[in-house]
C-alpha cells in the first residue's frame, strides 16, 4: 500500500494494488462519506475483476491526518 499527495489539487491517493496504471482502472464509484457536507466523497478504483485498486480523497487537507499528508509520497503535475 501507498499513498501519495497532491498539494496543488488537494487531493490524496491511496494505493492498495502495486504499480497501478490508468490502463488497469476498470471503473470509478464516486462515493460520499459526509452526511454534513455534499462535497465531501472518494472515488474508489476498481479492476475488471472487481478489486479495488485505489482510493482518491478529495479535499484531502479536510479530511486526513497531516502526519498522514506529511508523510505521504507528494506528486505535482
Amino acid at each position: 500500500m501507498n499513498i501519495t499527495y497532491d498539494p496543488d489539487a488537494d487531493a490524496a491517493y491511496i494505493s492498495i494494488a502495486d504499480n497501478i496504471v490508468e490502463e488497469h482502472v476498470h471503473h470509478t464509484v464516486e462515493v460520499p462519506f459526509s452526511p454534513n457536507d455534499e462535497n465531501s466523497y472518494v472515488n474508489v478504483d476498481f479492476s475488471q475483476n472487481g478489486n479495488v485498486l485505489g482510493i482518491e480523497i478529495l479535499d484531502a487537507s479536510s479530511h486526513l491526518d497531516p502526519h498522514v499528508i506529511a508523510s505521504a509520497q507528494p506528486i505535482h503535475n
